[in-house]
């Protein structure tokens, strides 16, 4: 793997802002450009941007993007990253199927399932069927369990929202106040179900 050294500079009316990566791979480069380009498009609908890489102190390559909307910006700086980085997108998507085949996280039972093809509730259920059928959990555990299973975000809002719906369909029970619930299962010889 080549030695890459990478600087993205960024001007908008705000002034000029550098993001510097030396040595890292792709993917913490991409994560850490998208969160730079949406905080310069925080401030501004349109930005220039530069970006100088160097591969192994031998081949110094630059690009110029003028005047780019957020779509167009992120777009172009990504491109010329797979291209620096020499990512294939076919390659890109394995790695991402193949997180879910080797990832201690993902978890045997979902293996019966489509996570894709599954909505948000059907999979809040099938975490707290399959991951704690007799135990009480809180909505900030299932958050962070369904976030490192399904390697999605969800926001505690629309869980708090499915967790009612829940109760009040009878499919959990819960306890506790507002800031300290927690859901189980009913008992078995009851089955829940949608």
């Amino acid at each position: 793997m080549s030695y890459i050294y990478l600087e993205v500079n960024a001007s908008d009316r705000n002034g000029i802002s550098k993001l510097k990566f030396e040595g890292q791979y792709y993917e913490e480069v991409k994560e850490r450009i998208k969160k730079f380009v949406d905080y310069i498009f925080k401030s501004d609908e349109h930005a220039e941007f530069k970006i100088e890489a160097k591969i192994d102190d031998v081949v110094t390559l630059d690009r110029n993007f003028r005047r780019c909307d957020y779509t167009t910006a992120l777009s172009n700086i990504l491109e010329f990253l797979k291209y620096i980085y020499d990512v294939d997108e076919v390659e890109e998507e394995r790695k991402f199927e193949s997180y879910y085949e080797k990832s201690s996280a993902y978890p045997e039972w979902l293996q019966g399932y489509d996570p894709a093809n599954l909505t948000q509730r059907e999979k809040v259920f099938l975490l707290i069927k399959h991951n704690h059928p007799e135990e009480w959990i809180r909505s900030q555990d299932i958050k962070v369990e369904y976030e490192t299973i399904y390697g999605e975000s969800i926001k505690l809002s629309s869980l708090s929202t499915y967790l009612a719906r829940f109760y009040s369909s009878g499919i959990v029970n819960r306890r506790g106040t507002r800031a300290q619930r927690e859901y189980i299962l009913p008992q078995k010889g009851s089955s829940p179900s949608f």
